[in-house]
């Protein structure tokens, strides 16, 4: 099977997916379908495009093999383990992801824990500026606007949108019982 009919055939089992989810919305109320609907329909649009332009490409232009590059730098770890000491080179890279499995959780409690005390907006608003800065994605105004965008497309997507009412926050309650 060429490339190409491959990527088709990926694409349009993706297609399938989105479609299914489609269907399985017109199943649900009025304002339960109001977000997978239209996720479902970007992702419909999106695979569509995906289609017809890796289809009218060549097909040199389709050079990206990603099986290739996984297995390539796979091997070539694998033969640099075995040129070097084998067990204190597993057992670095052990506590190496060991060490980024705990930053990950410590990041996901810091997001509930911010959520928890001061609300689900001003905790995702905070923990992404500071994720933006601490980790020099970007300069101090483009992540307070990012932010701020994200804050503000939940707050419209969910409050306004969807009419749910946001917790806001264990220090909000506290002040109000003072």
């Amino acid at each position: 099977m060429s490339r190409r009919a491959q990527e088709n055939l990926v694409a349009l089992v993706v297609l399938g997916v989105f479609i299914v989810a489609i269907v399985m919305a017109f199943d649900y109320g009025q304002r339960a379908r109001m977000v997978p609907l239209p996720i479902a329909l970007i992702g419909v649009v999106l695979t569509l495009w995906q289609l017809v332009w890796q289809n009218i490409r060549p097909a040199d232009e389709l050079n990206i093999d990603l099986l290739e590059v996984l297995t390539r730098r796979e091997g070539e770890a694998v033969a640099r383990n075995v040129s070097s000491n084998f067990d204190e080179q597993s057992a670095h890279q052990k506590r190496q992801a060991a060490g980024r499995e705990s930053v990950a959780c410590g990041m996901v409690l810091l997001l509930l824990g911010l959520v928890w005390v001061i609300g689900l907006l001003p905790g995702v608003f905070l923990f992404m500026l500071g994720y933006f800065l601490l980790s020099d994605h970007y300069s101090l105004p483009r992540a307070l606007s990012y932010s701020l965008g994200l804050v503000v497309a939940l707050y419209l997507l969910f409050v306004q949108g969807l009419g749910i009412a946001l917790y806001h926050g264990w220090l909000e309650e506290w002040i109000r019982n003072l």
